[in-house]
C-alpha cells in the first residue's frame, strides 16, 4: 500500500495484498544491487551525505535496544508522517523522489552535516539513527529518511522519521543540490508497502535461509523511481539484509570478525515482480577486513532422517554406530561444501544440546557405506569443532558430496519421538546454521 500523497491524505489501496514475485520480462539489464543504487544517487548530494559511498562493511555488535523499546513503521505509516510535516516547510510544495528505511543494530547519532557547494538552510542538522535488534525482516523500520524537491528542482528537503515522528532534517540548495539528477523520478502513489515487499520475499527459499542464519542483522529497504538508459523510469524497491555495516553516513565501523555477507534483490513496486534475481553479494569481497562468509543454509542441506538400531556386528570405526546402538540416518541431499565447513548438532526444541546416557557421535559414511570422517562427542551430542578422525585419502577439505550419508551414533536409550532436531552449523568459509530437521 502506498503512503499518503502530498496534501497527507492516503490514497486508496492497491489490489494486490503482496508482492508477487513472479516472473517478468527481463529489463535490458538486471535491476541494480545497492552499491549500484548509491552511486546513481551521487546526484542526489544529500543522500551521499547520510547513505556514504564509502562502504567500508564491519560487523555491528548489538545494541542494547529492542524491538519493545524501539518504534517501527512501514513506507506508507512513516511517510504518513513525512508528508503533512513536509507540507508545512516554506519553498514547497515538495515532491517526494526517494526514500529508505533502515534497521541498524547499532543505533548513532551523526553532525557532520551537508555535503560542500551545498547551503543548509533550518532543519535540526543532526541525523540519529536508532539501534533495533528486533524482525529486521518484517518491512518495518526504526529509521526512514525522505527526500524531495521543491517544483523547480532547485532546493532539496530531507526528513528524517523515527520514535513514532517526522524531523525536518534540512533545506539544502547550491551546486550540485538541487536537482535529483537524470533518470530519477517522483515517486508515485498507489505503490506495495515496505511490508508486503518483505513478506512476498519470505517465500524465497534463499531469503528463508538467510533469515535462519541470521537472527540479529542490519536490512534496509530504498524505493527509487529511476530509469536505465532507454528503459522508462519504474519504481523499485531495493532491498539489503546484511550482517555487515550499512555503510549509512556516520555509522559505527567496529568489529574485526567477518561473520556474513549481504543478500540483495529488486522488486518493481507496482507489479511485485523480482528483477534480476536475489543475489547473494559479499561487500567487495570483504567485511570488516576479512573475506565475507556464505550462510551455510545456502551450500548444505540434509535429507530426511530414517531410524534405526545399529546392525549386529557394526561398529563405530567401522560403520559409525555400536552395534545395538539407536542410529539416525541422513542422506545429504545437496552440498558444495568440504567435511570442513559444518560441524553437526542434535537439540531439543527450547535450543538444549541433546544429552546421551552413553558415548555417541557423528560420522560420514562414503557410497559404499565405510565410514571416513567422525567425531566421538561422549554424551553432549554438539560439535564444537570440526572431525576428529579421517580414513584413507579422505580429509578436511575432502568434499562432502550428495553420495554421503550421515550417521549419528544416540547411544542406547531410545530417542524416538522425543522431538529432537538436527542442525548442521557453518564453519570456515560459512556461517549460521541450516533450518532445523526433525528426527523422528
Amino acid at each position: 500500500m502506498a503512503g499518503p500523497t502530498a496534501s497527507g491524505t492516503p490514497p486508496p489501496s492497491p489490489t494486490s495484498t503482496g508482492a508477487s514475485l513472479g516472473a517478468s520480462p527481463p529489463p535490458p539489464r538486471p535491476g541494480p544491487s545497492r552499491r549500484t543504487l548509491l552511486a546513481i544517487l551521487v546526484v542526489v548530494v544529500v543522500l551521499v551525505a547520510f547513505l556514504g559511498l564509502a562502504l567500508s562493511e564491519v560487523v555491528h555488535p548489538s545494541s542494547s535496544a529492542s524491538a519493545a523499546s524501539t518504534p517501527v513503521a512501514s513506507y506508507s505509516a512513516a511517510k504518513a508522517l513525512a508528508d503533512p510535516a513536509a507540507a508545512q516547510v516554506v519553498s514547497g510544495p515538495w515532491n517526494l523522489y526517494a526514500a529508505l528505511g533502515a534497521d541498524v543494530t547499532q543505533g548513532y547519532t551523526n553532525t557532520s552535516g551537508v555535503p560542500r557547494q551545498c547551503t543548509s538552510s533550518q532543519g535540526v542538522g543532526t541525523l540519529s539513527v536508532p539501534g533495533y535488534t528486533g524482525n529486521y525482516s518484517s518491512g518495518d523500520f526504526a529509521f526512514w529518511y525522505f527526500d524531495y524537491f521543491n517544483a523547480a528542482n532547485t532546493m532539496q528537503l530531507t526528513m528524517l522519521v523515527a520514535d513514532g515522528r517526522a524531523t525536518e532534517y534540512e533545506v539544502s540548495y547550491g551546486p550540485n543540490c538541487g536537482s535529483p539528477g537524470g533518470g530519477i523520478q517522483p515517486i508515485p502513489a498507489n505503490l506495495l508497502d515496505s511490508t508486503q515487499v518483505a513478506a512476498a520475499l519470505l517465500g524465497n527459499a534463499s531469503v528463508e535461509s538467510f533469515l535462519h542464519s541470521y537472527s540479529s542483522a542490519n536490512a534496509s529497504f530504498t524505493l527509487l523511481n529511476e530509469s536505465h538508459g532507454s528503459t522508462p523510469a519504474a519504481p523499485r524497491w531495493s532491498v539489503e539484509y546484511t550482517a555487515c555495516s550499512l555503510g549509512l553516513a556516520g555509522e559505527p565501523l567496529s568489529g574485526a570478525q567477518a561473520v556474513g555477507g549481504s543478500l540483495e534483490a529488486t522488486v518493481n513496486a507496482t507489479s511485485g515482480a523480482l528483477i534480476g534475481g536475489i543475489h547473494y553479494e559479499g561487500p567487495g569481497g570483504l567485511c570488516s577486513g576479512a573475506p565475507s562468509k556464505a550462510p551455510i543454509g545456502s551450500a548444505f542441506a540434509a535429507g530426511s532422517p530414517r531410524a534405526s538400531t545399529c546392525p549386529t556386528g557394526d561398529t563405530y570405526a567401522q560403520n559409525g554406530c555400536q552395534a545395538g546402538d539407536y542410529v539416525y540416518t541422513l542422506s545429504v541431499e545437496a552440498s558444495t561444501v568440504t567435511l570442513s565447513s559444518v560441524l553437526f548438532e542434535v537439540e531439543h526444541s527450547n535450543g538444549a544440546v541433546d544429552t546421551l546416557s552413553t558415548p555417541g557421535g557423528f560420522s560420514i559414511l562414503n557410497i559404499s557405506g565405510d565410514a571416513v570422517a567422525q567425531v566421538s562427542l561422549g554424551t553432549a551430542l554438539d560439535m564444537t569443532n570440526p572431525w576428529t578422525t579421517y580414513y584413507g585419502s579422505v580429509g578436511p577439505t575432502s568434499p562432502l558430496t550428495s553420495t554421503d550419508t550421515i550417521v549419528i551414533d544416540m547411544g542406547t536409550s531410545n530417542p524416538t519421538g522425543t522431538g529432537l532436531l538436527f542442525l548442521a552449523t557453518g564453519t570456515g568459509d560459512y556461517t549460521g546454521t541450516t533450518s532445523p530437521t526433525a528426527l523422528p
